[in-house]
């Protein structure tokens, strides 16, 4: 009988999918413009990688269209599916055979509208359980930084022939190790599969409230599954500038476009190197140079301590 992974608090590995993008590096970072609140909305959530790292407050609600991502997390949180997908992964082992047959029934599940019924609830819990499942295996060991665009699922196995990097093995281990992390921290989470327009439209502006949103980036080497045009960036920035009392974060790559869209907002750059499918930014190391740049409706909570600090 093997030995359970111990389980801590804080996981192994903060994201449940390995997203394209760069929050899980910059979680960190970006939670520290947050501030203190009671209320929070995490809209274009991803891998959730924000939030793993995020303390919880009393209301806490995330957002995004992808249904595997939420078919996913809700198997996870799920007291008796989440112990089931636990265990079965934990003796899985990554074979270049079993992530073919998974992605292919993965993107038969896309093209035939099975991940969206399923992420709706109207499947059976063996059904939501089987693909979460696949879905975890078709994320964790496919290219690195490709979850959530069409490139996840095109039958690239991840192997490495060079020394330099992480190993594909230990990080599907380390994500599955993680698991039980996972459910802790998404049971304080109510998790919507809905535009993120709609419910843009719906937030009161209070004080003590957060709306954190990492939508597609305007350029980019890949498409998302849930793109946007630039007239669904245009609306976006509409109705995040209609908050004044509500503290808004916005995630984007450095884009011209942005000091029009955001022309009030404070701008803090931030750089990450990740490894992604971001087409003619790779250098020697087989890294990208990431520019993530926060669009803040107020001042800089990390710029302004770090001020107040050098002239103590």
């Amino acid at each position: 009988m093997s030995k359970a992974a111990p389980t801590t608090d804080t996981p192994q590995i903060t994201a449940l999918a390995p997203w394209f993008g760069a929050k899980r590096t910059l979680a960190h970072e970006i939670v520290r413009e947050f501030g203190p609140h009671h209320t929070y909305w995490g809209l274009c959530v991803g891998s959730f990688a924000i939030e793993m790292v995020k303390p919880p407050c009393s209301m806490e609600t995330v957002v995004d269209l992808h249904g595997d991502i939420v078919n996913l997390a809700n198997v996870i949180r799920d007291s008796r599916l989440g112990a089931m997908l636990y265990r079965r992964l934990r003796r899985t082992m990554m074979h270049e055979t079993l992530f073919a047959e998974a992605d292919a029934i993965i993107r038969a599940g896309e093209r035939d509208g099975t991940a969206r019924r399923l992420a709706d609830g109207l499947g059976t819990d063996d059904e939501r359980l089987e693909r979460a499942y696949l879905y975890f295996l078709v994320s964790w060991m496919g290219r690195n930084g490709t979850a959530g665009t069409p490139a996840s699922h095109k039958g690239t196995f991840c192997a490495r022939f060079t020394n330099r990097g992480g190993h594909a093995g230990r990080r599907f281990s380390g994500a599955v190790d993680s698991i039980p992390a996972w459910r802790r921290r998404l049971r304080n989470l109510t998790i919507l599969r809905r535009d993120i327009f709609e419910i843009a439209e719906r937030i009161a502006d209070e004080d003590r409230s957060v709306i954190y949103c990492d939508p597609p980036y305007i350029a980019k080497g890949a498409s998302y599954l849930h793109d946007f045009t630039e007239a669904d960036h245009r609306r976006l920035a509409e109705l995040l500038g209609r908050f004044r009392r509500t503290r808004v974060v916005v995630s984007y790559y450095d884009h011209p476009l942005l000091t029009e869209l955001y022309p009030e907002w404070t701008m803090r750059r931030l750089k990450a190197t990740k490894a992604m499918v971001h087409a003619g930014r790779r250098g020697n190391t087989g890294r990208v140079d990431a520019p993530e740049v926060l669009l803040i409706n107020g001042a800089s909570l990390v710029e302004r301590t770090g001020l107040l600090e050098g002239l103590a």
